[in-house]
């Protein structure tokens, strides 16, 4: 069959602005700002698999151990740079995916897509101006260092940064909360600091006036026991050049920063901190203990130190005491246990989802195994209470 065409050059192909969003582009759309939503501010899983922005530009940051300071300047520019590229990027991955609706041809798109073009370059080109005047003359303008030159009495920024990455190599620090992207907690011996996203806050020990102002009770599942408390300190230095901030940390973690501290911590009259559920399992059963029978330790016998820390004496005998012989069984070790570490032994013995059971529950002993319950546990005589 033959067919008649047309004269001419050939046949044009026109491509027709689409300037709606389909379902492909909403697809598109939620799933990107999911995948984003996850870089800026990663869950466990995206740490985990490195799928950070610290993780990815790790050589270019450098070492945080050795050089802390420069490390978080790098850190808070290359985090804004990226975080203000988002918008860019998802203009440019939709015209990839989506090439009816001509934004690859910015003389022919849609009113909205231009000003969106617009705001996009912008706001990138804005950072980049600004992260290349931060870094100028070796950081002297970025934010940090204007902090750290409040923090010397002439002014010279670098002297107080080299102090400050001198004490954070060392092992006796405190750390708490998550390293990635940089949300935590530093102490050391001069320094109380505080790094987030796009800042890192720091005063000086010496300097600072500590608040406890707020705790906040998190639930972590139908046991009471279980939960999850919040402490929030408020850090106010003397300088007026520097502004107050925040510390947030887990009541676990209060203890270790109170010890690390030169200054007490303030509290105000509502906040009450919770113990954990060991700290109140080891009230708990000293009391138990205390009200038992002593053993007399015979003269032959020498007590030595706690095997479990090494540090107290050992306070401890297994005796049996109780009348169930079939599940209780004697023990003959020598005392060689302390009262608190007899304590965590056996709270790490029980069912950590029945917290009530603890006291009534068996324990073997932490030597020989032998199994026994509560009443069988004995404070020595000789041993002041």
């Amino acid at each position: 069959m033959d067919f008649d065409y047309p004269e001419g050059d050939g046949f044009e192909i026109v491509m027709e602005r689409d300037d709606g969003m389909s379902s492909y582009d909403m697809v598109f759309t939620i799933v990107f700002c999911l995948i984003s939503f996850c870089i800026i501010a990663p869950p466990e899983e995206f740490v985990a698999a490195g799928l950070t922005i610290q993780n990815i530009l790790d050589r270019f940051l450098g070492s945080e151990t050795i050089n802390f300071i420069n490390y978080h300047m790098k850190r808070i520019s290359i985090t804004l740079v990226c975080h203000s590229s988002v918008p860019l990027i998802y203009y440019l991955m939709m015209a990839w995916i989506n090439p009816f609706k001509l934004l690859h041809k910015p003389w022919e798109m849609h009113l909205y897509w231009k000003i969106y073009l617009m705001f996009s370059l912008s706001l990138l080109i804005l950072v980049l101006i600004l992260v290349r005047y931060w870094h100028s003359n070796e950081f002297e303008n970025h934010p940090v260092a204007k902090k750290l030159r409040f923090l010397s009495e002439t002014r010279d920024w670098k002297s107080v940064a080299s102090s400050v990455n001198v004490e954070f190599r060392r092992i006796d620090k405190f750390t708490c909360g998550p390293r990635i992207p940089g949300r935590r907690v530093i102490v050391t011996d001069s320094w109380v600091m505080k790094t987030s996203t796009y800042n890192l806050d720091i005063a000086h020990q010496n300097d600072i006036n500590l608040t406890l102002t707020e705790s906040q009770i998190h639930s972590m599942g139908i046991d009471s026991l279980r939960e999850l408390q919040l402490l929030i300190i408020d850090v106010k230095p003397s300088n007026s050049n520097l502004k107050s901030f925040k510390l947030h940390l887990k009541s676990t973690d209060y203890k270790d920063l109170n010890d690390k501290l030169q200054k007490p911590v303030r509290m105000t009259q509502n906040v009450v901190i919770h113990q954990t559920i060991s700290d109140r399992f080891l009230s708990t059963f000293r009391q138990e203990i205390l009200s038992h029978d002593k053993y007399e330790v015979p003269n032959n016998i020498e007590v030595d130190q706690c095997l479990g820390c090494m540090r107290s004496r050992a306070n401890i005998k297994i005796l049996k005491a109780c009348d169930d012989a079939d599940n209780c069984a004697q023990c003959f070790c020598r005392p060689m246990w302390c009262l608190d570490c007899m304590g965590k032994w056996w709270a790490s013995r029980q069912d950590q989802s029945r917290t009530d059971t603890w006291l009534s529950s068996k324990c073997p002993c932490p030597t020989c195994r032998a199994p026994c319950c509560i009443l069988d546990i004995h404070l020595l005589k000789h041993h002041p209470e």
